[in-house]
């Protein structure tokens, strides 16, 4: 997100006066960069200034200005993560019919009108129920229903630690296990406009491809796009593309050679397994005859699918799939033995995941670097990174 630009510096927002998601952009930008100065928005922005491209053809808007002259520099892309609440821009939303919390954004005022305006936090009934920080700890959006379990594996979780590459990932572990909910509320407002999760600490690169396990609405496609430049994603997912948001697909439309869809799990054997489907239409490895649980797809291991269609080499692996990671592992062996690429890795899928995912990937790698972030204010979202210390520093 273009935040921080200098003190005085003007700035243009380069796409369709009409376009509904102008206001919201104008309003971030300004509250990211109040001592900026805007220019306003158009098609054809002034010669000087930062140029801020927002739609979904933001690259080739980007590369067409390059054409005309405008230097590199000068050009800043806002890629929208639409449908995803725990990205900047649904949760600059919810605050919308409330403006003035966002000056307080901190406050248990601003948690409890997120949870009212958030259905993954609760919605309107549970928000009828929140009367201070502490009445949360127990709900199911936090660990402490957990926490005899966490408490057992003190030393599992203390390995997982001090095998940590920095400070930051430690103090950041320890924070998801405390699972406290005014502690993650506070850290998920002082970094949800300024991170993109799995993206903190690696990310693809010009000319690379990808490995990405599990889909959903895409949020974070466009910036995968922006990165890999002629690389390409490969999209896997039971669904596929099916619940992309319309920004997602409308992006990866301007770069269909980019992408691959391929409606297909990742597990560690071929088999056809029963899934459940989820409120917002996601899918959850189940067993036959539980409630719900009345869809049977395909689980194939990904190193097969990597050399039927004949990748030479694998850079970056994100792994989000409902708990279904450590088969995933085991189906990519081969692949990350042969290629050390970085994996960006869901682990919050199930208590145990905290400390045995981070293990076992600091067992199996040499020479690589850990890291942990979290990204939502409640206990999902926890991604473990690791990095091949080959690659450059990813900054």
């Amino acid at each position: 997100m273009p935040a921080k630009l200098p003190v005085g510096e003007p700035y243009w927002i380069a796409g369709n006066p009409d376009n509904a998601m102008l206001s919201r952009i104008e309003s971030i930008i300004a509250w990211a960069s109040p001592l900026a100065r805007y220019q306003g928005p158009g098609n054809t922005p002034a010669p000087n200034g930062t140029i801020i491209l927002f739609e979904p053809d933001f690259l080739d808007r980007a590369a067409a200005f390059i054409r005309e002259g405008v230097a590199p520099e000068r050009i800043r892309c806002m890629p929208i993560p639409e449908n995803y609440p725990w990205a900047f821009w649904d949760v600059w939303g919810w605050f919308d019919p409330r403006p003035d919390l966002r000056a307080q954004i901190a406050s248990f005022a601003a948690y409890k009108h997120a949870v009212e305006a958030c259905s993954y936090l609760g919605g309107a009934k549970m928000a009828s129920r929140v009367n201070d920080w502490q009445s949360l700890a127990e709900s199911h959006l936090y660990w402490g229903q957990h926490r005899e379990q966490l408490n057992s594996h003190k030393a599992d979780m203390e390995k997982v630690s001090q095998r940590l590459a920095d400070d930051h990932s430690r103090e950041i572990f320890d924070l998801v296990l405390r699972s406290d909910p005014q502690e993650l509320w506070t850290h998920f407002t002082h970094t949800v406009f300024r991170a993109c999760d799995y993206l903190e600490h690696d990310g693809p690169r010009p000319g690379e491809t990808v490995l990405n396990l599990g889909v959903f609405s895409g949020h974070e496609l466009p910036y995968f796009l922006a990165l890999v430049d002629n690389g390409i994603i490969h999209n896997l997912d039971p669904l596929g593309h099916d619940l992309l948001s319309d920004y997602a697909r409308k992006t990866l439309s301007t770069r269909p050679h980019n992408v691959r869809e391929s409606r297909i799990a990742a597990g560690a054997t071929h088999k056809m397994e029963y899934f459940k489907l989820y409120a917002d239409g996601q899918m959850c490895l189940s067993s036959k005859g539980t409630p719900g649980a009345d869809i049977i797809f395909y689980i194939q291991p990904l190193d097969e699918y990597v050399e039927v269609q004949k990748i030479e080499k694998v850079h970056f692996i994100k792994i989000d799939i409902e708990g279904m990671e450590p088969d995933a592992l085991t189906g990519l062996q081969k692949t990350v033995q042969r290629d050390r690429p970085t994996l960006s890795l869901a682990i919050y899928h199930a208590p145990e995941h905290l400390w045995s995912l981070p293990l076992r990937l600091m067992s199996e790698l040499e020479n690589y670097d850990f890291y942990i972030d979290h990204f939502s204010p409640v206990r999902w979202e926890t991604v473990l990174t690791a990095v091949p210390k080959e690659r450059a520093s990813y900054k």
